[in-house]
């Protein structure tokens, strides 16, 4: 106001440059013409028919994935880039940092609201002291927001998906990619180890039929209960996952066994009781008092392949009463011999062939998808 000259730069630049700070007066940026409303949007400068183009950039800076609750929080920077042809501006630099507008001229301005469908409070864009707008030289007037999180559900259904409700759509794809390591080392290599001792129970002897059963359970337990904490961390879905059939056909495989085991007792049993019936013969041992001049025994033997030799009355009252010891000896042979056998070696095969042809069908889909 002295008659001081400065170059024209040095006007608005955001420093003062004469001695009584005249040339940072009057630096408005924008200028509103009469009739202006914010609440109405801009035609295209090119074709007034045709919509307002806004260009849209948004550059994510960091995530946080929660698995269990199927939750995405995001970081990210918005731009909008836009041509408001309603106005007027002046005193614009060619650095684009010393066009930024004050708050009182945002809160005049018609900006674009952007709307986020799939958040978990349904967020939008809004004016607050994270948004930046700036005007370049060619008057286009540029949004700037940093959002330090965005809470994004993905299970959200998105409200008038389909619809065709005259706004523009824009997706963001973020590729995820699950650490297979984890799941091979915790469940894949756990469950596989207490299937191979399931296996192993059809090579006890089937003698021990209690302890065949018991190790069986065992195992269904342990995998039972290593499901249930698997899935306790794993998010709920109304469809099967992958790990979920592992595990229900791991717990099915071992409820084979089980069932298998009373089958192979079955037989074994039955065969030996028809080998009992037919081929036994029955002794009746008479007990007399004992006298030093007289056999303590006086055996009577009566059925098919009796004999009064000493050799067939040596069971006695110590062979366990009537047929003692030959009813041992048929009982061992029948673990062995006849329909016993062959449902041992049957069951044996039978689970390999179950838990072949399942793991050649679960991971072909795996691989293929």
């Amino acid at each position: 106001n002295d008659a001081t000259c400065v170059p024209l730069t040095h006007r608005c630049d955001l420093k003062y440059d004469c001695r009584d700070n005249s040339d940072e007066l009057d630096c408005q940026l924008v200028s509103f013409p009469d009739g202006y409303q914010k609440h109405l949007p801009p035609r295209n400068p090119v074709n007034p028919q045709a919509g307002l183009d806004i260009t849209f950039s948004l550059s994510v800076e960091s995530l946080e994935v929660t698995t269990l609750a199927m939750t995405m929080e995001v970081s990210y920077k918005l731009q909008l880039i836009w041509v408001d042809s309603r106005l007027h501006y002046q005193n614009l630099k060619m650095n684009d940092a010393l066009n930024i507008l004050d708050k009182t001229t945002m809160n005049n301005l018609w900006i674009p609201q952007v709307s986020f469908i799939n958040t978990v409070d349904n967020k939008h864009t809004i004016i607050d002291d994270d948004t930046v707008i700036l005007v370049n030289r060619l008057g286009e007037a540029v949004e700037e927001t940093r959002r330090p999180m965005l809470k994004v559900g993905t299970l959200h259904l998105e409200k008038g998906q389909g619809d065709d409700d005259g706004f523009s759509d824009l997706k963001v794809m973020v590729p995820l990619t699950r650490r297979y390591g984890y799941a091979i080392l915790n469940i894949y290599l756990p469950t596989l180890v207490l299937l191979i001792v399931n296996y192993v129970t059809l090579y006890f002897r089937p003698a021990i039929f209690d302890t065949r059963m018991m190790a069986a359970l065992t195992v269904q337990l342990v995998i039972a209960t290593l499901f249930s904490q698997v899935s306790a961390s794993l998010p709920k879905t109304s469809y099967f996952k992958m790990v979920d059939l592992w595990f229900i056909f791991c717990i099915g495989i071992t409820f084979l066994t089980i069932v298998l085991h009373v089958v192979v007792d079955a037989a074994i049993n039955n065969n030996n009781n028809t080998k009992h019936h037919n081929n036994k013969p029955f002794r009746i041992i008479k007990v007399v008092p004992s006298d030093p001049q007289k056999p303590k025994y006086d055996p009577v033997l009566c059925g098919k392949g009796s004999s009064s030799s000493n050799n067939s009355s040596s069971g006695g009252v110590g062979g366990g009463g009537v047929g003692g010891g030959e009813g041992k000896a048929s009982v061992s042979q029948g673990v062995v011999k006849g329909g016993g056998r062959r449902a041992v070696v049957v069951t044996r095969l039978m689970v390999l062939v179950v838990f072949a042809v399942f793991n050649v069908c679960y991971w072909s889909y795996i691989l293929m998808s």
